[in-house]
């Protein structure tokens, strides 16, 4: 080739197709476009957890993720069982990034009201969150009884609880 010309051409419309794309290419995540799943994170836990606190203590789900854009989003679903001991009280859970609490408030975002002893719900909570940061973030899921002589608990029976993050491409 020494001293020729080389030419070069742009393929024509759609004569590329997937079946030509290596299985091994990798698509640099800022070609993928808002709304594209970046990264999947879990945890999961049997665990019993049982508190009688008014206060939000640690549930025994927490994952930290490290967003690679400040403007984009973590959606978040956590998935847990939720019990009450006592007749006529409510548990409270509640997700949290780091140490402030996603609901805004004292109420959570996730309840249980025992109108009998031993209740125990299935709850999934989900949400799309915008921490704006590029630094690692922990999230995590919290449980308090919402009032006193209460006893509220977590995973009874070894039930499997999980917390998912998604890290979802946002928008400039």
């Amino acid at each position: 080739f020494l001293g020729r010309a080389l030419q070069t051409v742009n393929p024509a419309t759609n004569s590329i197709d997937n079946t030509m794309i290596s299985s091994t290419a990798a698509i640099a995540t800022t070609k993928l476009g808002a709304g594209a799943i970046l990264q999947v994170l879990q945890d999961t836990t049997s665990t019993e957890v049982t508190t009688s606190s008014t206060s939000f203590v640690a549930g025994g789900l927490s994952q930290a993720i490290t967003p690679s854009s400040s403007s984009n989003k973590i959606l978040i679903i956590c998935s847990y069982t939720m019990s009450q001991i006592n007749s006529g009280k409510n548990s409270v859970c509640s997700v949290f990034r780091d140490s402030t609490n996603l609901d805004g408030g004292d109420l959570g975002l996730g309840r249980l009201r025992a109108d009998a002893a031993n209740l125990y719900s299935r709850q999934t909570i989900s949400l799309l969150d915008s921490p704006s940061s590029t630094s690692a973030i922990t999230y995590s899921l919290k449980l308090k009884c919402y009032s006193s002589s209460a006893d509220a608990r977590l995973h009874q029976n070894s039930n499997i609880g999980s917390l998912i993050l998604m890290e979802i491409a946002g928008w400039l």
